[in-house]
């Protein structure tokens, strides 16, 4: 947590950053992506980003305080899941340490970049898939529809 939270207020600037912060902050202000300003990504970045930056205001040491979080719980879930489904009961602690101190993961996550979202995103829905699939029929189709 700790080396999470050096990284966010000691990073250089990472060249797309300042544009998704940017992008966030004019939704934040009630623009929207496409309509309003050209933005060549995806438009969830601003719009999940723009709540958090209507209250503090335009910062990017903010914005890579939510991506810290939501890598929090990208590695929590990583955790949880290898707990879940590993044999051995100290494989989700080495899941975890591998996960936190990957140096993709310290790099990457906690910019304010895309990637965490979408992992994060992504990673919950396989956990979701996963558990159906030990459940009864008659829920799997529920969950995977989520």
């Amino acid at each position: 947590m700790a080396l999470a939270a050096g990284l966010v207020w000691h990073q250089r600037l990472e060249k797309d950053e300042g544009y998704l912060a940017v992008g966030a902050w004019s939704v934040a202000n009630g623009r929207l992506p496409y309509r309003d300003f050209v933005f060549p990504q995806q438009p969830y970045f601003p719009l999940v980003y723009a709540p958090l930056l209507r209250m503090v205001g335009p910062s990017l040491a903010w914005a890579r305080a939510l991506s810290a979080l939501l890598f929090l719980a990208l590695g929590s879930l990583v955790a949880l899941f290898v707990r879940r489904h590993a044999r051995e009961p100290g494989t989700a602690r080495w899941a975890a340490l591998f996960f936190f101190f990957n140096t993709h993961s310290l790099f990457w996550y906690t910019r304010a970049r895309q990637y965490v979202l979408a992992d994060l995103l992504l990673f919950a829905g396989l956990s979701l898939v996963a558990q159906a699939r030990r459940q009864a029929p008659s829920r799997r189709g529920t969950l995977s529809c989520l």
